[in-house]
């Protein structure tokens, strides 16, 4: 009987967004294969390990962007520089008892960049975005490629690199990650889709270590087809998930807008998230802003209830809210871009459109609303094919297994 291999799963939250929730899937999907796997958070509310509950824990965040200070004129994008040290969790990693450590998002203050080279267990990385190779941002603009250069990242556009100081945060980033990785060499990345893994491929920093690709796991038997479609209804139903509102320019808020003035008959956007921060979205009369849905069960039904999901964003590392919007038998239109490309088939279970063409975006979803051509069952069967939580369990299981092996005299040693 093969020996049971236990991970410890580290993310900083275990609820509230797209890593968040892929972390616990991973957890709960490799739970499946004879694996023993638990999720240690900052915060969370689970079935979960919370090292401190002390309330220093719910300052880290504020903490830890204290550095972002002298940079006035930035963007609002995530930027993070994980300069808050964590003790407390490399000494409980050290002195456990699992065999590998699976680091997820780890910003907010979990733990510093410095401490990634203090844990003593190989490491299996999941990219849920692109902060592991950069010198603070978590979305790379596809005009930047200094994070690809020797010298690395430097005079970061998102922070308006000028500050009273003339101190480099990016680039101070950068060297803290160079340094620290370099005398960590069992760490093992896995992109959760083909493009974040190539694009990892391609970084000064992480090019030297072993990658494998892994999609996000999906619990197909609670998404899944629940209704027939109203085969006469007034209005088309076309579903938009934003977590961060109107106001998030990645998610392409604006071409959902052009959609809503230019979709020559009648529609319902029914639009799942944050905020509509402009007056011109909340009075466009084919959008309908219903909030956040505070329940997996209402979010299903959302689904089911729509007849063609968009996910106009301009990059997703993976893009789970096609792969649960198509598990529910929904077709989704997307772009033709990032992490998408490994979920939506074009013509097969939804349309791809030219990036970032807000025309053939708007043809894609006329095509899927009025053709009437994707099964509900074929758009189904694409994700429990690939994406289910027994075909990921498999997956990860293999890269355990292949990091045990390559570390069997660390590990083992008596």
């Amino acid at each position: 009987m093969k020996k049971t291999i236990k991970v410890l799963h580290v993310n900083t939250y275990d609820s509230g967004g797209g890593a968040a929730n892929a972390a616990v899937r991973i957890v709960e999907s490799v739970n499946l294969s004879n694996i023993h796997a638990e999720l240690l958070v900052q915060s969370g509310k689970k079935n979960t390990i919370i090292l401190s509950k002390s309330i220093f824990r719910k300052f880290r965040p504020y903490l830890d962007k204290l550095p972002l200070l002298i940079y006035p004129n930035r963007n609002n994008e995530l930027f993070s520089s994980a300069i808050i040290k964590n003790n407390k969790l490399i000494q409980y990693i050290n002195h456990s008892d699992f065999d590998i450590v699976h680091l997820h998002w780890i910003n907010a203050g979990m733990i510093s960049i410095e401490d990634i080279c203090k844990i003593k267990k190989p490491i299996v990385w999941t990219l849920h975005d692109a902060w592991a190779y950069t010198g603070g941002c978590h979305l790379v603009p596809a005009s930047c490629s200094l994070f690809k250069e020797e010298f690395g990242c430097r005079n970061c556009v998102k922070l308006s690199s000028s500050n009273v100081f003339n101190f480099d945060l990016a680039k101070f980033n950068y060297r803290r990650k160079l340094h620290s990785y370099h005398t960590k060499n069992d760490i093992y990345i896995v992109g959760v889709s083909n493009w974040i893994t190539n694009v990892s491929r391609k970084s000064n920093l992480l090019s030297k270590y072993k990658h494998f690709t892994v999609g996000n796991p999906l619990d197909t038997k609670k998404y899944r087809i629940i209704k027939e479609k109203e085969k006469e209804k007034e209005k088309k139903i076309l579903l938009f998930i934003a977590v961060g509102g109107s106001d998030d320019s990645n998610k392409g808020f604006d071409d959902v807008y052009y959609i809503a003035n230019n979709y020559p008959h009648c529609i319902e956007i029914r639009v799942l998230g944050g905020a509509l921060m402009e007056e011109e979205f909340i009075g466009n009369v084919n959008i309908k802003h219903v909030g956040y849905v505070d329940s997996q069960n209402k979010l299903i039904n959302e689904y089911n209830s729509a007849d063609c999901v968009i996910v106009p964003s301009r990059q997703e590392s993976f893009g789970q809210v096609a792969s649960e919007s198509l598990s529910c038998g929904t077709p989704v239109v997307c772009y033709d871009s990032s992490g998408l490309k490994d979920i939506v088939i074009h013509k097969v279970n939804g349309y791809l459109a030219k990036a970032f063409d807000p025309d053939d975006l708007l043809l894609g979803v006329l095509q899927v609303l009025n053709d009437n051509i994707y099964s509900r069952e074929a758009c189904r069967a694409s994700i429990c094919n690939r994406f289910s939580y027994e075909k990921i369990s498999e997956n990860y299981r293999e890269i355990y297994e292949n990091v045990i092996r390559c570390n069997q005299p660390k590990l083992y040693k008596k």
